[in-house]
């Protein structure tokens, strides 16, 4: 697995989603956090920059706070700053809302890379948006910092990139480079990105942060179309560019259909929506019990490429300690055991496959013959 993580929002609410929901949610989704500090606005979802899903938004800052989705790599991913260490890039879609200047002008960190789960104490790097609102700044924990300058429009959608090695520079090869809408805007290939060797690269955290008290904006912030991978140098040498996520959803019964609809006779009409309705669910509850779901491969655009696909449950156990089994079946089933699911309480959880069961690159082709799967066993 080389794309191991993407988020696009579709699958935590809908723009009429309340606030609060859409924090916890993020809260509740796996290798996921909301991190703040101070008084942050809250956030929302809205629709996003082509009408085509939902956008993560801010609201309007007004002091010195800040609010970031904390991301996990997956623990074969979380590898030490040595010259072993492996090479990343985050991508997000970043909306550059204007600032008032007469509430002050101020840097706002959109990006860390991260030693462990919190801040501060633990940040290997991070990038910053320009008191002028125009120049992206990328400031490694060991190394001076970098400006590009004017790469920037206010109040404008942009896609940006981070390439790097979460190591020391020299022999270990630490190294970044920063892409704005697909061009290379900054560069250093000899540095320092942690102080230590023995640092971890845990994660990242993308979102907003302010330097000082008394900003504000005109136009709040927006994030969308994340993604995270691994540049292991064979199937993937660069960055992917400007990506979309979309959502999807199913769109047929299937064969087995084992667990029971709490209402109608439709499995796949009680799960088939993007909102977290719990409502109306699907049970099982016999050890092996196994449902399968056409998928509705219908997008806005046909894509020249499917990096990857994230499946998505929102579940409870009612009593006993299953666990939950998701991912995609063409014939040959690959799955994914999310563990034991916890007695009472939603949580969503979720897996990434960046190949088709059968090993191949997803194509839109297959992925509308693919079933989506979800299985119990205790």
């Amino acid at each position: 697995m080389t794309v191991f993580y993407c988020e696009g929002f579709e699958s935590v609410g809908d723009s009429g989603t309340a606030d609060l929901d859409f924090e916890s949610r993020i809260d509740a989704t796996d290798s996921q956090e909301w991190r703040t500090a101070n008084t942050p606005p809250t956030s929302g979802l809205e629709v996003d920059f082509e009408g085509q899903g939902y956008a993560w938004a801010n609201g309007l800052f007004d002091g010195s706070d800040s609010q970031h989705l904390a991301i996990e790599f997956p623990t074969a991913f979380r590898s030490t700053s040595s010259a072993a260490s492996k090479t990343y890039c985050c991508g997000f879609r970043y909306y550059n809302g204007e600032i008032n200047a007469a509430f002050g002008i101020k840097e706002r960190t959109l990006f860390y890379t991260t030693q462990g789960s919190s801040l501060p104490g633990s940040t290997l790097a991070n990038m910053k948006v320009s008191e002028d609102q125009l120049d992206l700044i990328f400031t490694p924990s060991g190394s001076s910092s970098s400006t590009a300058t004017g790469v920037l429009s206010v109040n404008t959608w942009h896609y940006i990139e981070i390439e790097w090695k979460g190591t020391t520079n020299g022999a270990n090869g630490g190294f970044y480079r920063v892409y704005v809408d697909g061009a290379q805007v900054l560069e250093d290939l000899n540095a320092n990105m942690t102080t230590f060797t023995f640092f971890t690269n845990y994660g990242v955290w993308v979102g907003e942060g302010y330097s000082a008290s008394g900003t504000n904006t005109e136009q709040p912030s927006k994030f969308d179309d994340i993604y995270i991978m691994e540049i292991d140098g064979v199937e993937h040498t660069e960055p992917l560019g400007p990506v979309r996520v979309f959502g999807m959803t199913v769109n047929s019964d299937e064969t087995p259909n084992d667990w029971a609809p709490s209402t109608g006779s439709d499995n796949y009409a009680v799960i088939d929506n993007e909102d977290w309705e719990t409502a109306d669910y699907v049970e099982g509850d016999v050890t092996a019990d196994d449902d399968h779901y056409g998928v509705d491969n219908t997008f806005p655009v046909t894509p020249i490429a499917v990096h990857g696909v994230r499946v998505d449950v929102v579940c409870e156990a009612t009593d006993g300690t299953p666990n939950l089994h998701i991912g995609f079946d063409d014939g040959t089933a690959d799955e994914e055991d999310k563990g034991t699911i916890a007695t009472g309480g939603e949580v969503q959880k979720t897996a990434f496959f960046d190949k088709d069961p059968s090993g191949s690159d997803w194509t839109a082709t297959s992925l509308g013959s693919v079933e989506a799967t979800q299985r119990m066993t205790e």
